[in-house]
């Protein structure tokens, strides 16, 4: 990331995991540490779209907490919504 103003966080792990869930946030931890090591002052999240107050499957609440995670992290961060195509 040296050098990097705004990483892109494009990452998801719902591949053979067991766990998916921990993986998500395991690797939006790791992306984050980096992220602050190397000065980067922007991050932008590509999430799902969701209403609020609603049950969501596994799949989206992790997105929504790896958001939360990258919004928390004190990198002023971007989470953008996108809905199903």
């Amino acid at each position: 990331f040296e050098g990097t103003d705004v990483v892109y966080y494009l990452v998801h792990s719902m591949g053979t995991s067991k766990d998916f869930v921990a993986e998500e946030k395991r690797s939006a931890r790791n992306v984050v540490a980096a992220a602050k090591r190397a000065g980067v002052r922007r991050g932008v999240y590509l999430s799902g779209l969701h209403p609020e107050g609603v049950a969501l499957s596994r799949h989206l609440s992790s997105r929504t907490e790896v958001g939360e995670i990258l919004i928390e992290s004190g990198i002023e961060s971007v989470v953008l919504q996108a809905g199903i195509v």
